[in-house]
């Protein structure tokens, strides 16, 4: 170990292990035996006994206050932290209220406070059975093994021998939440169409509104859409589905900042009643047509799509299909689940588990591989550096996707390029670990014949036998956690890459900057690992996270 700036310890890079992506189930079955008992200690929540409709609005509802209180009392990336949090647990409350509710139900005209109380209590149970049903998969996956004894769940894992590239994974993700309440012109202009009540508040949404909030979320729009929008699916391409966004976005932008009005004017419970925006699917078919300028069959094919558990989905999750359908013949939507949603990410996932899509959404993959290539040399280019694809080198040997030349300092880097959709599950995380396993094994093949026989690989770049040539992984969104690093092939996203060199304009000290791992943060100053001790039905886990100590955003090329 070596101490880094301010004390942070900066690990020596750790070995990929090949065994720990065997697939081969590591659970006990003692530990499944607790897992039985774990699964069931949502069932005595009060949300339970109430009907499906009035139990999701009221989640659903609640939910907001929680992401509400969390931006007050932290900054950016700490309320982020609390908006990732819920999205990614919101998932096992409302799958628990669907199996578990009484089907039936109106949308209720006031919250009731018990009811309140138990969506807190519920959610609040979500987030420790998150932890649990984490650790179960990575058992049942191979990737830990899991033991039961004495009420405690015994975990052995080797994810935490290096920390940095998992903190490293979190803390670069691109986009910010979106904060209503910060925009001042959206707000003066609600402060005259907010009509409130002492329970209820209404928006009058007319098209200068909407101009308003459609300023406020372009920022945020282009960052979370950023994949070709000519790709199409079997019923509507990314253009539709970006066009239809854009008329959902600021209306419910306008509806989450008019919850400030409201709670301004002593409204009950800061507005909480009126919150959340129902519509009858066949209005809302209609009126989105009209405004994205959409045949209306591709309206409802986008919004049937996005409707939880549409599609035959059989494990639905509301980040993936935020419309959810109520019993009074309407369909909710949740102001602050759209608006902190990738939804264009998330379209794409969505589609690579619907049978119907899957070889429309592999066949794109491939295209975006491609255009990857073109991206990076256009974002090269000037630098001083030739940049170019080559053929595989012999036949024992991989494509060279993209080899950077450095003909003035003689040397090179010769990258392995990986794109895809960044994982949020843990099955997702161990297939695009595989992913980055092979790029791994491919990169190393090229490095250990340019050292060993160096005329092949020089000859296919046209470079002497006495340039330095180094290899690389280059992910789009993602570089996996510490098991699938190589101390010899570094694995960084594209964008930071490309930033350090248009920033140095040196390819040498680039290269010296991936050796050293140094685009990753360090425990101690950019984040830690904080450990976390959780109980569901008298099990006790104790388990980690990685939480930011940053007040801004993290650099890697800085």
């Amino acid at each position: 170990m070596r101490v880094g700036m301010h004390g942070a310890r900066v690990p020596q890079p750790w070995n990929a292990r090949s065994d720990w992506l065997t697939r081969v189930d590591r659970v006990t079955s003692a530990a499944r035996a607790a897992e039985r008992q774990i699964d069931l200690s949502h069932r005595r929540n009060g949300l339970l006994g109430a009907r499906l409709t009035e139990a999701l609005w009221h989640l659903l509802s609640v939910a907001d206050d929680i992401l509400r209180n969390a931006v007050q009392e932290a900054s950016f990336p700490q309320w982020d932290a609390a908006i990732d949090t819920l999205i990614r647990t919101i998932k096992h409350p409302v799958s628990w209220l669907h199996a578990g509710c009484p089907p039936g139900g109106a949308i209720p005209f006031r919250y009731s406070p018990e009811l309140y109380t138990a969506a807190i209590e519920l959610l609040d149970l979500a987030r420790a059975y998150d932890q649990f049903d984490a650790v179960f998969r990575l058992g049942s996956y191979g990737a830990l093994a899991l033991d039961a004894d004495d009420k405690r769940l015994l975990v052995e894992h080797d994810l935490l021998k290096d920390s940095r590239y998992e903190a490293y994974n979190w803390l670069v993700r691109p986009v910010e939440p979106v904060d209503a309440a910060s925009d001042r012109d959206v707000l003066d202009l609600l402060d005259e169409r907010v009509r409130s009540t002492s329970y209820h508040y209404s928006v009058k949404y007319d098209n200068k509104l909407s101009a308003a909030c459609s300023r406020a979320l372009k920022s945020s729009l282009d960052l979370r859409f950023q994949l070709p929008r000519e790709w199409g699916f079997s019923r509507y391409s990314l253009a539709d589905f970006r066009r239809l966004v854009e008329c959902v976005l600021p209306r419910l932008l306008a509806q989450d900042a008019a919850r400030s009005v409201a709670a301004a004017r002593s409204c009950e419970a800061d507005g909480l009643n009126s919150y959340l925006l129902a519509r009858v699917p066949h209005d809302l078919i209609s009126d989105l047509a009209s405004q994205a300028g959409l045949p209306r069959n591709v309206s409802q094919a986008i919004l049937e799509d996005l409707t939880y558990g549409a599609r035959g989905m059989t494990s639905p999750d509301p980040a993936l299909q935020p419309i959810l359908a109520t019993a009074n013949h309407a369909v909710l939507l949740v102001p602050w689940l759209w608006l902190n949603l990738s939804l264009e990410r998330n379209l794409v996932v969505l589609f690579n588990r619907i049978p119907a899509e899957y070889d429309v959404y592999s066949k794109l993959v491939n295209q975006k591989e491609q255009q990857m290539k073109q991206e990076l040399r256009e974002r090269l280019d000037g630098l001083g550096l030739r940049v170019e694809s080559c053929e595989a080198p012999s036949p024992s040997l991989p494509d060279i996707d993209l080899a950077v030349i450095d003909e003035a300092n003689m040397c090179g880097l010769l990258l392995e390029l990986k794109w895809f959709i960044a994982p949020a599950e843990v099955r997702e995380v161990l297939d695009r670990s595989e992913d980055l396993q092979k790029g791994v094994q491919q990169a190393r093949l090229l490095a250990t014949e340019a050292a060993q026989h160096p005329s092949i690989v020089r000859r296919a770049l046209r470079v002497p036998p006495e340039y330095r040539l180094v290899a690389a992984v280059v992910s789009k969104t993602w570089i996996g956690n510490c098991l699938v690093q190589d101390p010899n092939i570094p694995i960084i996203r594209g964008e930071d890459l490309i930033q350090k060199l248009v920033r140095t304009r040196s390819l040498p000290d680039t290269l010296e900057w991936l050796g050293g791992r140094e685009y990753l943060p360090l425990e101690g100053r950019d984040y830690q690992v904080a450990a976390t001790h959780n109980q569901l039905a008298g099990w006790h886990l104790e388990w980690y996270g990685v939480r930011p100590l940053l007040s801004h955003a993290f650099d890697p090329a800085a």
